[in-house]
């Protein structure tokens, strides 16, 4: 692994680079989602219609990726509404970044909905 790409934060081409590789389909757009503290998360369109989300992370966050495998593993099957994982790579072998691709999920961030939410 190169070092000296490592140290540099991931982008908008890193992002698609891993999406076209891993989903062995062009993408067609992408915009990067403003939220979030560890990972550079984007909104992405493929050219077969497909929306997914790509969240990549400086190999320094790699601890943050796995952390959110593990509570995406252990609370989606209790019934907690998250998108499913469709690949992975917290250890830099296929891409010089960790990564998640994830279901695109419809509706808004839930930061957006949060205020209005009950206590239930």
């Amino acid at each position: 692994m190169n070092k000296e790409v490592c140290m540099s934060s991931p982008s908008k081409d890193d992002a698609i680079k891993i999406t076209e590789a891993v989903m062995s389909v062009p993408v067609k757009g992408l915009e990067r989602f403003n939220t979030g503290n560890h990972h550079f998360v984007y909104d992405v369109w493929l050219e077969n219609g497909e929306n997914v989300v790509t969240r990549i992370a400086d190999p320094n966050e790699q601890q943050a990726m796995e952390g959110a495998i593990y509570w995406s593993r252990l609370l989606k099957p209790i019934g907690v509404p998250l998108p499913d994982i469709l690949d992975c790579d917290v250890t830099c072998k296929s891409f010089s970044y960790p990564y998640l691709i994830l279901e695109r999920l419809p509706g808004s961030d839930l930061r957006y909905e949060y205020c209005d939410m009950s206590d239930d």
